[in-house]
């Protein structure tokens, strides 16, 4: 039913909660993004299986759930909060920005610095361009899922709870 709708803007903990997880997803997505991208750099550029075993090593916090920072000596509050939700949250950006980053031609970023840039300028100018849209793709998918993440955020979340684990606390 609508009925609970007209409620929604004088219930304070529900805003709160839905506050604090759009700011732990705008933290997380952003640093998500600056260090996925530069994991993706890295990975790109190397060769062969090893490349492959440390992508899904790094990749592991997608597959192992939010126990594992739960029970580090981390104290419980924002700061735990935005690390769980970056490890979660850069592999997905990687993983999108490393996949664009093979498919493009290298002789681009050869070509520009035989014509005398420098790496910034060259990443700046001819390679961030290229791979915007896969570094704004992996963001927006990374806020998804951090906006929504509950068993991450049930381990890690001090007295203030996020939207997700403030709504699984109200059904249970």
């Amino acid at each position: 039913t609508l009925k609970w709708y007209p409620d929604l803007p004088s219930n304070g903990p529900l805003l709160g909660a839905l506050w604090k997880s759009i700011q732990l997803a705008f933290i997380s997505t952003a640093l998500g993004a600056v260090i996925g991208t530069a994991f993706a750099f890295v990975f790109a550029g190397w060769p062969g299986r090893i490349s492959t075993i440390i992508e899904n090593f790094i990749a592991l916090p997608l597959a192992v759930p939010g126990v594992v920072l739960g029970i580090t000596g981390i104290p419980a509050g924002m700061g735990r909060l935005v690390l769980g939700h970056v490890v979660f949250v850069m592999p997905v950006v990687m993983f999108i920005v490393v996949s664009r980053l093979r498919r493009i031609d290298p002789s681009f970023a050869l070509a520009s610095r035989d014509l005398g840039a420098d790496a910034w300028r060259t990443f700046r100018n001819i390679q961030l361009p290229m791979i915007q849209s896969a570094i704004i793709g992996g963001a927006v998918l990374g806020f998804t899922l951090s906006i929504d993440e509950v068993v991450v955020s049930l381990f890690l979340t001090g007295n203030e709870p996020t939207l997700p684990v403030y709504v699984w606390n109200q059904t249970r």
